[in-house]
Order: C-alpha cells, then sequence, then structure tokens
C-alpha cells in the first residue's frame, strides 16, 4: 500500500529545472535551450547571460600562439588588451594613453596643448598602411608650433651671418631659385587665364597670392604678388622671365634674396584650376590644362644656412622668440653687431 502512494505522489511531482539567471532566465538576455543553458545574445556573456560583453579591437600586443589558426601578435582582443570591461555598462575602462570605445587608439600627448590635431598615422603619413595605421597618433602641429605635444613655440630661421661658404665644398652661398615654367602642348599657341602661387613660410603656414593673368603677367606682377602675401611672408625678391604667353613658353625664375627667406626654400606650388562658385578664395578662372602645361623646379638650390635663430642665439619656446648670443641681434639673431 505505501508503495502505490509513493508511485503516485512521484507521478504527481513534476521538477521543473530552468535556466540561471533568476525570475527572468538567462537575465532576459538569452534563451534558454537544452540542457538547461542560456544562448546569450549579442553582446552578452556569462551563464545567466548577465554580464555585457566590452568591443573586441585588434591588440596592440598579444603573445602570438602558434597552436591557434590566424592568431598573431595583434589579434582582437576585448579593449584591445590596453583597457578593462565594465561588465556593467559595456564600455572600456582604458588605461593612461588610450582612448576609443574599444581602447583601440593611443591618446595624444596633452591633446596636442591646443595646437594642432591629433591625427592617426594613416593620416599624418599619406600612404601608410601598417598594423598600426589608425592605432598610433600623432601630434599634427598648426603652423608656428612644434614638439611632441605641439606645446613649444617655433623660432625665426636664418643663415649664420659669419659662415659665407658650404663647409663642405668651399663655394660661396647662394641664393635659392625657382623656376615657374607655363608652355602650350606645341610650344607656339598663345596661353590664357589665370593663375595662382602659394609658399610656404618657416612657419609651416601656407600663403596664396591674388589671381595673375597670364596673358598681362610680368616679372613685376609676379614680384608685387609674392611681396604683397600676409603676414610679411616674403619681404622681398627677385624675379625675371623670358618667353611670353603669346610665344606658348613663359618662363618665369624667382630668386629667394631677402635674409627672411634664406636657404633651401619649399617649392613654390602654382594653381591653375578654375574656381569661380560662390565662396571661393581667390575666384580664379583657371587656364585650361588640355593644351598647356606648368611646371616648377628647383633651378639653384639655396646654400646658405636655414637655421633656428642662425645658430647664433638660443629659440625661447615659450615665446617663440630668439635670445641671440652677444655680438648678434635680429629676429633671427642673422645681423652681426659692427665692432668699433
Amino acid at each position: 500500500m505505501k508503495l502505490l502512494i509513493l508511485t503516485a505522489l512521484s507521478l504527481a511531482v513534476t521538477v521543473h529545472a530552468m535556466c540561471p539567471g533568476g525570475n527572468s532566465p538567462c537575465s532576459g538576455h538569452g534563451t534558454c535551450g537544452a540542457w538547461d543553458t542560456c544562448s546569450c545574445y549579442r553582446n552578452w556573456q556569462e551563464a545567466d547571460c548577465s554580464m555585457r560583453t566590452c568591443p573586441y579591437t585588434k591588440a596592440f600586443a598579444d603573445i602570438k600562439d602558434s597552436t591557434v589558426s590566424n592568431r598573431g601578435e595583434h589579434y582582437y582582443a576585448e579593449c584591445g588588451n590596453k583597457g578593462f570591461c565594465d561588465r556593467k555598462s559595456g564600455e572600456c575602462q582604458c588605461f593612461d594613453g588610450f582612448e576609443g570605445s574599444g581602447c583601440d587608439r593611443m591618446s595624444c600627448p596633452d591633446n596636442c596643448n591646443g595646437h594642432g590635431t591629433c591625427d592617426t598615422l594613416a593620416r599624418a603619413n599619406n600612404g601608410y598602411s601598417g598594423w598600426d595605421a589608425e592605432k598610433i597618433q600623432v601630434c599634427n602641429c598648426d603652423p608656428g608650433y612644434t614638439g611632441a605635444s605641439c606645446a613649444d613655440r617655433k623660432c625665426k630661421l636664418g643663415d649664420d651671418p659669419l659662415t659665407l661658404q658650404t663647409i663642405s665644398t668651399l663655394d660661396y652661398q647662394v641664393d635659392e631659385e625657382q623656376t615657374i615654367t607655363f608652355s602650350d602642348s606645341g610650344g607656339t599657341t598663345a596661353i590664357t587665364g589665370e593663375f595662382t602661387i602659394t609658399y610656404q613660410d618657416w612657419r609651416g603656414e601656407s600663403w596664396t597670392t591674388r589671381a595673375i593673368d597670364i596673358a598681362t603677367a610680368t616679372s613685376t606682377t609676379i614680384k608685387e604678388a609674392l611681396v604683397a602675401l600676409p603676414n610679411n611672408a616674403i619681404p622681398s625678391v627677385t624675379v625675371t622671365s623670358t618667353g611670353s604667353a603669346v610665344s606658348g613658353t613663359y618662363v618665369f625664375t624667382v630668386t629667394f634674396d631677402s635674409d627672411a627667406t634664406p636657404g633651401n626654400q619649399p617649392a613654390l606650388t602654382i594653381d591653375v584650376t578654375a574656381c569661380t562658385t560662390a565662396g571661393c578664395q581667390p575666384v580664379l578662372l583657371g587656364i585650361p590644362t588640355a593644351d598647356s602645361t606648368v611646371a616648377v623646379a628647383e633651378l639653384v638650390a639655396g646654400t646658405e644656412e636655414r637655421a633656428e635663430c642662425s645658430s647664433r642665439g638660443l629659440c625661447n619656446t615659450e615665446t617663440g622668440t630668439c635670445e641671440c648670443y652677444a655680438g648678434y641681434y635680429g629676429e633671427a639673431c642673422h645681423i652681426q653687431t659692427v665692432i668699433t
């Protein structure tokens, strides 16, 4: 009789096993399946699906495991192996010096001090495509600033007043000369249109001239346009020319003979692309490129020094001014004191 009662009770009682997660199986972040195990939804983990998963990014450094297929030195890792995962929020708590949703980038020092942009290696070095192209960041300083964190002001560059010859060859130092050559495809058809010239100064700032009409351009108009650049970028310059726009070949030779533009100068940039829509600065008619070409060449490389404070003073990086040694003065310490 007792056996029958126990058998009946065992049939009447059904034991309901369930997945972990409290009142809501799998914590409401997964489905309860066979053997009472949870299959978590995306970005949730643990046996009860109660913990968030943080973003996985290419690791800055990882130990290569040859037993795992495709496991390399920069295998994908949670928070890039450069931070901890907050399981409640699913956000990475990055170590100092790293940032991004998955700690996927290095931070720039002091956020470039407000004097530059924090750029990836790919952006700062056009064409770079290494594993760290989008992970390592570097400060790309504004004109007039330098240093790893763009904290230092640049000082003016100048020619050492005592070195009249190049040390390697003992030749007398010479000024930089560049040629700007306009030519049509056959060398005989008149060239028409407008162009501009862009010059990069010692600070790294680029300045663009007003639009210049090739048909009326002369050595004087080229010189006036360059000297008129803002911020006294080119205080003076010598320009000569050969040919003419009518003949189909027009060459301007620009000589950087000012104390403010010593040594090897950045190449001038010529823009012949038309820009006539609202907002263009300057408005430019351009020169048709189908039948004409323009080229800039270095005719003579400047051999004067282009040194900070002319190597005759120290740069005060807080103010961007040269503190000249005794016997020298000027913005770049490029003038020797007259001894009487």
